[in-house]
């Protein structure tokens, strides 16, 4: 999150601000990520695209793993286009998984 002296934002004003067209505020800049990369000092690694829990959204398992799965590759897809490149590594959504 951007610093602004004496401006600080929750989550729910970060949203306001990526809704409203002003996400560089609150949010990295892809040449920021770029640059943090060029570094060595910081890896990025991928999640899921759109963080949606899929195993609220169905209850079929089938349906959860197709959309999960749709979900994980877009997000690799989406970092690769952006930065060049994408681990094998994954970063678990908000820590959810079953067996």
């Amino acid at each position: 999150v951007r610093h602004s002296p004496g401006k600080e934002y929750s989550h729910r004003d970060c949203e306001h601000q990526i809704a409203t067209g002003n996400a560089d505020n609150v949010m990295l800049r892809w040449s920021e990520v770029n640059e943090m990369l060029q570094s060595g000092l910081v890896e990025f690694h991928v999640h899921t695209h759109t963080h949606t829990r899929w195993d609220k959204k169905f209850t079929s398992r089938e349906e959860q793993c197709k959309h999960l799965r749709q979900d994980l590759l877009s997000g690799r897809e989406y970092l690769k286009k952006m930065t060049g490149k994408c681990s094998k590594h994954l970063c678990w959504p908000e820590g959810y998984y079953n067996k």
